[in-house]
């Protein structure tokens, strides 16, 4: 990843050590999963946002150092 990848969709995440539905999370038709990538001068920072379609707020924000797997939303 890098900061070029900024607002990149996700359609699943999946987390390690689990093989069930609860192991992954999926955009949905009320939520986003985007990538935030940003640049702070002596390092890049990631972070998975979950944000609502409707109103644009972020409800979740998820450490992708945490994440197995990405699979990202084709556009």
């Amino acid at each position: 990843m890098n900061t070029n990848m900024h607002g990149k969709k996700i359609s699943t995440i999946y987390w390690p050590d689990t093989e069930s539905e609860q192991g992954r999370m999926l955009s949905s038709k009320d939520d986003d999963l985007i990538l935030d990538a940003t640049y702070h001068g002596d390092h890049d920072e990631f972070w998975i946002v979950q944000k609502r379609k409707i109103t644009g707020r972020e409800v979740a924000r998820y450490n992708p150092r945490y994440v197995e797997s990405i699979i990202w939303k084709e556009d």
